[in-house]
């Protein structure tokens, strides 16, 4: 098992711990500063938090809907990004989860808000190991990459940079503001 794989099954473990009590004492902290950066953007991408990854949606409620791209699995298996609507329309994607049923975007977002199961302290990110947010990432070279978690996805180890990583530009969690 390489070292990614053994911190991924780590962070998820302890993602999946995560009481309701945990969460929602510290979400608050993070919407804070999440809502205070990216408001100086005018177009964003967030996604829909599962399996206790942090949430953004406070984000959208502070930036214009037509202004907002929601990430999707299309049916070739690649990661688009699409037209916001209202959450109440959503329906399950080909992972089961909750996807916006609109039309791909006309914008390059100027900034991307991307989950992580960790992260190191030079901005190295670990996803959940199908490489879609970097495939996708890698073309958007001039838009801003924030990295979000918990507190305990930042790591100390140094994570071994591959090829096809693309590096987030900011890590934000409950107590963390790190431009790297």
């Amino acid at each position: 098992m390489t070292m990614q794989s053994h911190i991924r099954r780590q962070m998820l473990a302890e993602r999946k711990a995560l009481t309701s009590e945990y969460i929602n004492y510290y979400q608050p902290l993070l919407d804070r500063k999440l809502v205070v950066f990216t408001q100086q953007f005018s177009s964003i991408a967030i996604y829909s938090a599962i399996q206790n990854e942090v949430s953004v949606n406070c984000v959208a409620n502070h930036i214009q809907h037509d202004a907002i791209a929601l990430p999707k699995i299309n049916r070739n298996d690649e990661l688009i990004f699409v037209e916001y609507e209202d959450p109440n329309l959503w329906q399950k994607g080909q992972y089961n989860i909750l996807e916006p049923t609109t039309e791909v975007v006309n914008f390059v977002p100027e900034a991307f808000i991307v989950p992580l199961t960790a992260i190191d302290y030079t901005g190295t990110r670990i996803g959940m190991g199908k490489g879609y947010y970097d495939r996708y990432l890698e073309s958007c070279q001039d838009s801003v990459l924030v990295g979000v978690g918990w507190d305990f996805q930042l790591v100390n180890e140094v994570l071994a940079r591959q090829s096809h990583d693309v590096p987030m530009d900011y890590f934000i969690s409950p107590s963390y503001f790190i431009k790297f």
